[in-house]
């Protein structure tokens, strides 16, 4: 686990996947997240990524960074999968993303064009 900050952001805590099985499962099949906490996603290469929710319990925020930790895009309160399992595009290239509980990333703080510090 390691801390993700940035000027006038709220400081949060994520769990750093980087392999294609624990990335493939995500938050998958979790009961819950706890607040202010998520997953980190750390792409091989930086490229237009995709995720869908498949497995998921409970609704998320995708934030899209690329290789400068900035935010290039935001998905806000995405629900779980029904009948279809659509999935999220990056639209940008993109090395990281991080998966939040719906809601947190405005609460934190996070918005499009702002840059995240951490270190993996």
């Amino acid at each position: 686990m390691i801390y993700v900050s940035s000027p006038r952001i709220s400081r949060f805590l994520v769990e750093v996947v980087s392999n294609p099985a624990d990335m493939a499962r995500g938050l998958g099949y979790r009961q819950s997240l706890p607040q202010r906490q998520g997953m980190l996603f750390v792409f091989q290469d930086c490229a237009r990524q995709s995720m869908w929710m498949k497995g998921m319990n409970f609704p998320l925020d995708i934030v899209w960074l690329d290789e400068n930790k900035t935010i290039t895009k935001i998905y806000e309160n995405v629900p779980v999968c029904g009948t279809e399992c659509p999935s999220y595009s990056s639209y940008y290239k993109a090395k990281y993303a991080i998966e939040l509980n719906a809601f947190d990333a405005s609460r934190i703080g996070l918005e499009v064009g702002k840059t995240l510090s951490f270190n993996i």
